[in-house]
């Protein structure tokens, strides 16, 4: 079982409404490209300073989860998260 924090008034009644539901618009996503300028760009560097965002704020590591028994779920924040994500080469298209 996780531990975790009550939703506040405001995230109950959007999960309620279906903010937990697959597809939900509720869901972050970001889309980024990239456009080095010279040889210089390292996206292993990218990926570090994101984890370093990630890890200074505490809301990017917070996730809903269900809890058996339970209705709503509650606010779990991860020590650490590593972002999902999915790095695409697209050197050469246009």
């Amino acid at each position: 079982m996780s531990e975790g924090f009550r939703l506040s008034p405001q995230q109950s009644r959007l999960w309620l409404l279906g903010a937990g539901a697959e597809g939900s618009p509720y869901r972050s996503r970001i889309a980024v490209r990239v456009d080095p300028v010279g040889a210089d760009f390292d996206p292993a560097k990218l990926e570090a300073a994101v984890r370093t965002v990630v890890d200074r704020h505490e809301i990017l590591r917070t996730s809903f989860e269900l809890t058996p028994g339970l209705s709503l779920p509650v606010q779990v924040v991860k020590d650490s998260a590593a972002p999902d994500g999915l790095a695409v080469e697209l050197r050469g298209e246009e």
